[in-house]
């Protein structure tokens, strides 16, 4: 029933985006320019080769979770429309159809704008950066698909009651990962970059960029484990936050009723 849900819902995204192909282009271009202009500016102070690939995998991480973060804003899209009305109606859960939505637009996206800022970085260097540790690399990013889908999922329900969630997205998608390490804090003085060893989103965000570069702010046997807790326990969070919605909606409270 639940992968039924989720392959259905993937299924959807895909064809929706696939006729969307301008809002594709569009946002992903904005994406790779953002590279672009990072890559450039700190050029002028001659250290591109030096700085440049921290800075590529500090974006790839921000991408990621800013991807998942932009897919939630549209569950209040989804509320309106009642389709979370029908799955309830349906005797559904609507954290499986608001996880699937997410995961489906979140991975949907990623693959396109990494996609970009890899082309962007091999227009500027000749060549892609390879991961300097990939088995840890690949490890981290799921952890951190994991982790964006449940802040997200969890983020989701405060959009359901806003008029403007595209501006919690974007606060969600800036502090999050500014507070977890997208700007790599392994190039930062050590005294700054420890105070990061004490946020649980560095568990999450920074560790592909350690992976990547090879270089780990805390050993890879203790950030690995914190950042697999850290993101276990932001999807518990978000089945509590829609469990707790569903029941206040039965209830005719809460936001998840008001849109309906």
């Amino acid at each position: 029933m639940v992968m039924g849900d989720l392959a259905r819902e993937a299924w959807r995204v895909a064809a929706f985006y696939g006729r969307s192909w301008q809002r594709i282009v569009a946002g992903s271009a904005s994406t790779a320019m953002w590279l672009l202009a990072t890559v450039l500016a700190i050029s002028w102070y001659g250290a591109a080769e030096r700085y440049a690939v921290y800075i590529f995998w500090g974006f790839v991480s921000f991408t990621v979770f800013s991807d998942f973060a932009w897919a939630a804003s549209e569950v209040r899209a989804m509320a309106a429309a009642g389709v979370l009305e029908y799955v309830r109606a349906a005797k559904g859960n609507p954290f499986w159809a608001i996880c699937g939505h997410v995961l489906a637009t979140g991975l949907l996206w990623s693959v396109i704008d990494v996609s970009l800022l890899y082309a962007v970085y091999t227009a500027l260097f000749g060549a892609p950066p390879p991961p300097a540790e990939p088995l840890l690399f690949v490890g981290s990013l799921a952890t951190l698909t994991l982790f964006s889908l449940g802040v997200s999922v969890a983020a989701s329900y405060t959009f359901v009651g806003s008029r403007t969630p595209w501006l919690g997205a974007n606060i969600i998608m800036w502090v999050v990962p500014l507070a977890g390490g997208m700007i790599p804090p392994t190039l930062m003085p050590r005294d700054i970059a420890m105070a990061f060893a004490y946020s649980p989103p560095h568990y999450a965000i920074a560790p592909p960029i350690y992976a990547a570069t090879g270089r780990w702010l805390v050993e890879p046997g203790l950030a690995m484990p914190i950042g697999i807790a850290v993101s276990l326990v932001a999807i518990v969070a978000a089945m509590y936050t829609w469990r707790r919605a569903d029941a206040a909606a039965a209830r005719g409270a809460g936001p998840l009723a008001a849109s309906s």
